[in-house]
C-alpha cells in the first residue's frame, strides 16, 4: 500500500525534528554538561522520534468513518507533544547550553528574560511544523479513507511500538550485555529530549521525600550512631530551633557613632565573585566602583551561595536555611500555594531585628503585583520599596538598576535630612545582571559590547556609583554596617562560560564563589578574611554576630564565618534536590548512587529539614 501525502509529511516532520535537534547541538558553543555525540547523543533521539512517528502512522491507519475525527486528533496530538517538548530543549540549549532543568521550570516565570531573535524564530518555525501537520491530517481525513491493507499495517505498526518498548525498559541489559562483549557504550536517558523532558519534570512536581530515610537519619541521631552536621535536637518540638548563637571573637572591633548599629544588605542579582576584579577576576576594569569599595573593607574569601535560584538564595541567606520552594511550583504557582508558604514559621534577620525596634525595608524592581514581593513580605520585611513607589505616575514592570539605587541613594539623603533615629535594615535585590539579559539601551556596555554577562555587571556596577557615594558621603557610614553580596552565582550561561570559563575553578553549577564585603563601622583598615569554605548559610549569623547579638531565639543551620572554631574544609550546596559538595578543588555535584557515608547524612539532615518545612516546624511561630 503506497504511503498517503500525510504520512509522507509526518515522516518528514519527524526528521526535520532531529535535523533540527543535531543542528542545535553543533552551532551552540556551549554544550550540555557530559555531552559527546554517541548512543545516548544521537541513536536515543533517534530512537524516541522514530517512535513516535511509528505510533502516529499506525493510528493514522486505524482510522473510519467512525474513528476519523478521533484518529486526527491523535495524529496531532503526539507530534505537537513531541514537538513541544523538542522546542523546550532547542531553546534551552540555544539560551543555557544545557537541557532543560528543574531549576528551569521553577523559573518559567521569568520566560521574558529568554525572549530574543533566536528563541521566536524557534518558536515560528516549530508552530508553522505543527501547523502542516494539522493542516495535512483534517484534509487527508476529509478526502480518503484506509484501504484494505490498512489493518496489517497497523498490526505491524503495533508489532514495531511493542518491539521497541521492550528494547528501551531492557536497555540496560543490551548495554551490559554489549560492555561484557567489549563494546564500550553507554546510554543516558537525559539526552533524550522528549525522555529528558519527562525524567526532568517528574523531578520537578515530586513532592514526596524518602521517608525511610528520615526515619533512619533522625533514629541515628537520637542514638548517637550519627553527627548530624547541623545542630538538631530530633526529640524537640522544633528540631533545629535554638536560643543562642555560635559565634566568635571578632577580627577587628566595631565603633559605631550610635548604638544600634544600622545594617544594609545589597544582594547583587547573580553576581560571582570572579566577575570582580577585586577577588582575582580576569577582567580588573569590569567593575571599577566594586572594586574601589572593596579595596577599603573587609573581604571574606572562600565564600559561596548554598542555594539558588533568587527565591531560595534570598530566604536561605536571611534564614540560615535550605528552603525547598523556588518560583513556580512555589511561590509563583498559585494563591492558595503562596498562602501556605507564607504561614510557615522561620527565625530570619529582618524579623529579628523588627522585635528589636528597626524598621525594615527591602528595595524590589518587580511591580507590586508579582508574587516575588509577597514572598519578601513573608521574609519579614516591614515595607518592600516597588516600581510603583519610586515611579508613581508611571510605573514600569521592573525598575532598572540605575533607578533601583537612585532610589535607595535618595532615600537615604531623605532619612539624614530627617534626623529620624529609629534604626533600621534595609536590603536590596536588583534584576539587570539577571541571566539571559543584556543592558538596556543608553546604559554602559563593556569592551566591544559583544559579550551580554560584561555588559550587565558592567552596567550594574555602574549603576551601584549612586547609592555607594551617597552612603559614604553620609553620616551613616559612620553607623551603619553595609553588605553587599549576591543571591546566587551567575548562571553559567553561553555568555558567561565564553568570559570566565578560564577563571580558576570555573564552574557550570549553579553554585560557585560570591562576594560578600564588608563595611564595618570603625574598620578603617581593609582586610581579608577567610576561615574555611564558607556559604551564604553563614550570612544572618555573622552579621548578627557583627552586631554584637548572641542571645536570640533561631532555626539557623549556619554559624558566624568569624567562629574560628569551626573551619570546614568541605561545605554543602543544594538546590530543590541537588546536592553539591564545595572545598578547595572547587564545587562538585553529589550523585545519589556515589554518595560517600558524609554526603549521605548531609543529604539526609537537609532532607529532614525540607520534612519539617512541610510541617511548619522549622521555628515556634509563637517566639
Amino acid at each position: 500500500m503506497r504511503a498517503s501525502l500525510f504520512e509522507k509529511v509526518v515522516c518528514g516532520y519527524f526528521a526535520v525534528l532531529f535535523l533540527i535537534y543535531l543542528a542545535v547541538l553543533g552551532v551552540s558553543p556551549v554544550k550540555p554538561e557530559g555531552f559527546v555525540w554517541g548512543v545516548s547523543t544521537i541513536g536515543l533521539p533517534a530512537f524516541e522520534l522514530a517512535f513516535f512517528c511509528i505510533l502516529t502512522l499506525t493510528l493514522w491507519r486505524l482510522r473510519s468513518k467512525w474513528t476519523r475525527y478521533l484518529v486526527v486528533l491523535g495524529c496531532i496530538f503526539f507530534p505537537a507533544v513531541v514537538g513541544s517538548f523538542y522546542l523546550v530543549q532547542f531553546i534551552s540549549i540555544v539560551t543555557s547550553g544545557r537541557y532543560i532543568t528543574v531549576l528551569a521550570m521553577e523559573n518559567s516565570g521569568e520566560v521574558a528574560y529568554i525572549t530574543n531573535t533566536t528563541t521566536i524564530a524557534l518558536c515560528v518555525g516549530m508552530v508553522s511544523l505543527i501547523a502542516t501537520i494539522v493542516f495535512f491530517s483534517i484534509s487527508e481525513a476529509r478526502k480518503s479513507t484506509p484501504g484494505q491493507f490498512a489493518g496489517r499495517s497497523a498490526i505491524v505498526g503495533f508489532a514495531l511500538i511493542f518491539l521497541m518498548g521492550i528494547g528501551y525498559n531492557e536497555r540496560d541489559r543490551f548495554v551490559d550485555h554489549a560492555n561484557n562483549l567489549g563494546i564500550p557504550i553507554s546510554l543516558d536517558t537525559s539526552f533524550a529530549p522528549a525522555i529528558g523532558m519527562h525524567k526532568t519534570y517528574r523531578k520537578f512536581s515530586k513532592v514526596r521525600f524518602d521517608a525511610n530515610r528520615i526515619v533512619k537519619f533522625v533514629d541515628d541521631v537520637a542514638s548517637g550512631d550519627v553527627e548530624s552536621p547541623f545542630y538538631v535536637d530530633v526529640t524537640a518540638d522544633y528540631p533545629f530551633q535554638q536560643t543562642s548563637l555560635r559565634s566568635g571573637p571578632l577580627p577587628f572591633v566595631v565603633k559605631a557613632s550610635s548604638e544600634p548599629v544600622n545594617v544594609i544588605v545589597l544582594f547583587l542579582e547573580g553576581l560571582s565573585a570572579r566577575a570582580l576584579g577585586h577577588y582575582g577576576g580576569p577582567y580588573v576594569d569590569l567593575t571599577p566602583n566594586l572594586n574601589r569599595f572593596a579595596e577599603q573593607a573587609v573581604t571574606i574569601d572562600s565564600y559561596y551561595n548554598h542555594t539558588a535560584a533568587t527565591y531560595r538564595g534570598i530566604q536561605g541567606s536571611l534564614s540560615s536555611g535550605f528552603p525547598l520552594a523556588g518560583g513556580a511550583g512555589g511561590w509563583e504557582s498559585s494563591q492558595d500555594r503562596l498562602g501556605g508558604l507564607s504561614a510557615i514559621s522561620y527565625a530570619t534577620l529582618p524579623k529579628i531585628l523588627d522585635k528589636r525596634g528597626y524598621d525594615t525595608k527591602i528595595y524590589s524592581p518587580h511591580s507590586e503585583t508579582r508574587p516575588f514581593d509577597d514572598f519578601l513580605r513573608a521574609v519579614g520585611f516591614e515595607q518592600v520599596v516597588t516600581p510603583e513607589d519610586v515611579v508613581p505616575d508611571n510605573p514600569p514592570d521592573f525598575l532598572s538598576d540605575r533607578d533601583l539605587f537612585a532610589a535607595m541613594a535618595d532615600d537615604l539623603q531623605a532619612l539624614e535630612q530627617s534626623n529620624n533615629q529609629t534604626p533600621f535594615f534595609w536590603a536590596s535585590y536588583n534584576i539587570g545582571s539577571h541571566a539571559f539579559l543584556n543592558t538596556p539601551s543608553g546604559a554602559a556596555s563593556y569592551g566591544d559590547a559583544r559579550n551580554a554577562a560584561l555588559n550587565r555587571f558592567h552596567e550594574l556596577d555602574a549603576s551601584l556609583a549612586a547609592f555607594l557615594d551617597a552612603f559614604e558621603a553620609s553620616t551613616f557610614a559612620d553607623n551603619t554596617l553595609l553588605v553587599i553580596t549576591a543571591d546566587h552565582s551567575s548562571y553559567a550561561e553561553p555568555p558567561v562560560v565564553e568570559a570566565f570559563s578560564d577563571s580558576a575553578k570555573f564552574t557550570t553549577h549553579f553554585i560557585d564563589q560570591i562576594p560578600l564585603i564588608l563595611h564595618i563601622p570603625g574598620v578603617v583598615e581593609p582586610m581579608r578574611f577567610e576561615n574555611g569554605v564558607r556559604t551564604s548559610l553563614d550570612l544572618t549569623p555573622t552579621i548578627l554576630n557583627m552586631m554584637g547579638v548572641t542571645e536570640v531565639e533561631h532555626a539557623f543551620l549556619g554559624t558566624s564565618i568569624f567562629d574560628t572554631q569551626f573551619r570546614p574544609e568541605v561545605n554543602w550546596g543544594a538546590i530543590g534536590r541537588g546536592f553539591y559538595r564545595i572545598d578547595q578543588t572547587g564545587v562538585s555535584f553529589v550523585k545519589e548512587d556515589d554518595a560517600s557515608t558524609q554526603e549521605k547524612i548531609v543529604g539526609s539532615a537537609i532532607m529532614y529539614y525540607n520534612q519539617l518545612e512541610l510541617e511548619d516546624k522549622i521555628f515556634d511561630p509563637r517566639l
